[in-house]
């Protein structure tokens, strides 16, 4: 049941991209928001401390089109607080986000902003098609949406990236701006307090955006900031996840993770101080999700805690 229509043409949407060093990629992220269908957006660029020439393509833009709005701001190593700075310079009754080397469809906005007219909806996502440069694939990105997200969120993020959303400025009013704290995973928590407050999650089923994936988001440097930035939502939400009873099977797949990584140490030091009353069932998952890297697992714990 829908509280009012919006009147999708007044609706002003506060499009937000925050970047660092995209010089090279950036012009085709921006012009995929000016390509809107929806006319009535600003787009605000919170440029990270770049140095190398996104300033002056960004500034070279902005004298083409008065929409885009830029800033640049001390390097903060993340994504978190440019969104914020960004959320504070807006003014659009709907925010929505974009990375820096993502690429809307042009209709994007005109098929989601009508599904925001129920209060109870706290976001609006959509699919995506991932471009893996790296591996040299591409495959259908779905977000995955259930009647009771935030167990589902607590365990893993099932939302297709930020450049999915959009949300109305009253949500944010009410959950708070990101946390910076969090230079990875910034969104899965954003998306808990969401789910935390009762708020409806919602999508367009169709890809309506590029996501591209390159050869730095595969680092195993950053593989270990994101499993570190895990451990300090498990820690930050530990009595939700105690509630739904998935906080020792959360830091088991961390562990998992460690482990995969070859952080062997950590990952046994992590178990090891998880006090499981099924211990073997949770193991015997990890078993079979993670085919020879749950075996060697399995077969260190034994080895090492006297697991029978």
């Amino acid at each position: 049941m829908r509280d009012l229509l919006i009147d999708v043409e007044k609706t002003k949407v506060s499009v937000i991209i925050p970047t660092y060093n995209r010089g090279n990629l950036i012009h085709k992220t921006i012009k995929s928001v000016l390509r809107q269908t929806h006319k009535n957006l600003e787009l605000i660029i919170v440029d990270d401390g770049s140095t190398d020439n996104t300033p002056l393509l960004i500034n070279n833009l902005k004298k083409r089109d008065s929409r885009i709005k830029y800033y640049y701001i001390e390097n903060s190593g993340g994504p978190s607080r440019p969104k914020n700075y960004g959320i504070k310079k807006s003014v659009g009754s709907i925010i929505a986000f974009l990375d820096h080397d993502d690429i809307w469809k042009p209709n994007k906005l005109e098929m989601q902003i009508p599904l925001l007219s129920n209060s109870k909806i706290g976001l609006v996502s959509c699919d995506a098609i991932g471009i893996d440069h790296f591996r040299k694939k591409k495959k259908i990105m779905r977000t995955k949406l259930f009647n009771e997200m935030l167990p589902k969120l607590l365990f893993e993020n099932t939302i297709q990236s930020s450049s999915s959303v959009i949300i109305s400025r009253k949500i944010i009013n009410i959950i708070g701006l990101f946390d910076e704290k969090l230079k990875i995973t910034d969104d899965k928590d954003f998306w808990i307090r969401i789910a935390r407050k009762g708020f409806q999650f919602v999508k367009v089923n169709e890809v309506l955006f590029k996501y591209d994936i390159h050869e730095n988001n595969l680092s195993k440097k950053n593989i270990v900031n994101n499993l570190k930035e895990l451990e300090y939502i498990l820690e930050k939400y530990q009595n939700v996840y105690r509630i739904y009873h998935l906080y020792e099977k959360k830091k088991v797949q961390i562990a998992f993770f460690y482990f995969s990584s070859g952080y062997i140490q950590k990952s046994i030091m992590m178990i090891k101080n998880v006090m499981i009353k099924d211990f073997r069932s949770i193991l015997y998952i990890i078993l079979i999700r993670s085919g020879k890297f749950g075996y060697m697992l399995l077969k260190t714990l034994r080895s090492i805690i006297n697991i029978t």
